[in-house]
């Protein structure tokens, strides 16, 4: 009879393990240094006379993070301000992002939805669309362009409708290259998932994926 009962408690154990939702990516620690990394970092930010954003941090402060994520942290910020150059975006209070017209005017018909993000569409599954920071960005996917991802169909034609050129087609490329089975796994809830994207100091303009999950 306990040999019974053992069996069964290991049986619905099993089946327990297998209910659990798999994870979006490897568990690793590279979204929490980079989510460490800023929290720090913000302090010590500060408005220039010419609308820029410049960071100063103490060595202290610099020294407490991996210096990979720091340059790459970094590498954002430096975007962030051509783009402020380029007129895309202007620095509001805490170091928020507002989106201009000239930044909608070289997409293909992306709506505004708040001041930082630009849609593409909005569903009972999720948005799509692209929000700034001043580190980088985060890219929003509905469920009906993760199931397009999945097809085979691409996604080349959203993105580049709420992000300019020549971004857009490296987030594409990025997707295509190695995220499409992530974005399914993270897509549990069929509600779309989230990609946040930073710089790589290394090359100027390239991007990587730090974090993944579901809407």
């Amino acid at each position: 009879m306990k040999k019974v009962l053992s069996s069964i408690l290991l049986a619905l154990v099993a089946l327990a393990l297998m209910a659990q939702p798999a994870l979006a990516k490897p568990a690793d620690d590279t979204e929490w240094q980079y989510t460490r990394a800023i929290e720090r970092l913000e302090p010590f930010l500060s408005v220039t006379e010419t609308g820029n954003i410049a960071l100063n941090p103490p060595r202290g402060v610099i020294k407490s993070i991996k210096p990979n994520v720091y340059l790459s942290v970094l590498a954002g910020l430096q975007e962030t301000n051509r783009m402020i150059d380029q007129g895309y975006l202007i620095v509001g209070d805490g170091f928020t992002l507002t989106v201009t017209e000239a930044y909608l005017s070289a997409t293909a018909g992306g709506q505004l939805v708040c001041e930082n993000t630009v849609a593409a569409t909005s569903t009972y599954g999720g948005v799509t669309k692209v929000v700034w920071y001043w580190w980088g960005f985060k890219l929003y996917l509905s469920h009906a362009s993760c199931v397009r991802l999945e097809a085979g169909l691409g996604i080349a034609a959203a993105i580049a409708t709420f992000i300019p050129e020549p971004l857009a087609s490296k987030v594409v490329a990025i997707i295509m290259a190695s995220l499409v089975g992530t974005i399914m796994v993270a897509d549990i809830n069929d509600r779309g998932v989230i990609i946040r994207f930073h710089y790589i100091w290394i090359v100027p303009g390239a991007i990587i994926f730090t974090g993944i999950w579901s809407q």
